[in-house]
């Protein structure tokens, strides 16, 4: 019997090439409800990836609104270098 915490709510910001490559192998483990990049195209793209947003997630350019959503339990950060600490920070 699978519980809630077998397959836990992901969102994932930062979507370009390394976050989709990270976004398809978190996949295996949870589910995107929520997909972040600044670049609206990597954001939709990770939405309708089969992989990743399985054309369910929303997509959205705020890395923001993937902390304010309270269904989220894990958060992928898949940015920048010089976004890591912020992200990871607020999502505390």
């Amino acid at each position: 019997n699978e519980s809630k915490n077998d397959r836990p709510v992901i969102g994932g910001s930062g979507l370009g090439g390394m976050g989709t490559g990270d976004g398809q192998g978190h996949s295996r483990v949870g589910d995107f409800v929520a997909v972040a990049d600044v670049d609206q195209n990597h954001a939709d793209r990770a939405k309708n990836d089969p992989r990743i947003g399985k054309g369910k997630a929303e997509s959205v350019s705020d890395y923001r609104r993937i902390l304010d959503n309270p269904e989220i339990d894990v958060v992928s950060i898949a940015t920048p270098d010089h976004w890591h600490v912020k992200i990871a920070i607020e999502a505390l």
